[in-house]
């Protein structure tokens, strides 16, 4: 027999794995660990070898298993920014061992000038792991109110708004 298609053939965040010998008709098994049945979980890294015989033929096979960890991480809450600012978003150092953002860069790290949704995906022996964000870019307020003659006793209104702006603090004290 042969030990049945393992994939991906590493054991992620400690899960162990079941190693199944392929066809499992034979009279007699042995594991390089002492089982004796045609089934056994996998729970270290290691070689694990199979011998399988009948009352003609012994039959050998092998395979390598490997450790991994899932990924655990957030791209954060979404974000508001102001132009010029930059959000960047990073995910170096997170055991991945290729990233493919929604922009198509395959960089660790991806700089935001630009409202969207940005999605990563991480790749590693243990799979594909993703996350998105929001990402808002506001104008900068800009402008200025204007200069405005008025008389002693009379009143003018000044009307400095701007989208997206939340706050305001005159010169007076005044918000």
């Amino acid at each position: 027999p042969k030990i049945g298609n393992v994939s991906p053939p590493v054991i992620c965040d400690g899960v162990p794995i079941p190693l199944v010998a392929v066809p499992d008709t034979l009279t007699t098994y042995q594991w390089n660990t002492g089982a004796t049945t045609s089934t056994i979980m996998a729970d270290t890294a290691g070689w694990y070898k199979l011998y399988a015989y009948n009352l003609c033929d012994t039959i050998r096979d092998s395979i390598y298993i490997d450790e991994g960890s899932n990924i655990q991480f957030s791209l954060g809450n979404d974000t508001i920014i102001c132009a010029p600012n930059v959000v960047v978003l990073d995910v170096r150092g997170l055991g991945a061992d290729s990233a493919t953002w929604s922009t198509g860069s395959k960089n660790g790290v991806l700089p935001v000038t630009a409202s969207g949704s940005y999605w990563v995906k991480l790749f590693n022996k243990c799979g594909v792991f993703t996350d998105t964000i929001n990402i808002t870019v506001t104008p900068q307020p800009g402008g200025k109110v204007g200069d405005k003659a008025v008389c002693n006793g009379d009143t003018a209104v000044l009307d400095a708004y701007r989208p997206f702006i939340t706050r305001y603090l005159w010169n007076t004290g005044a918000t």
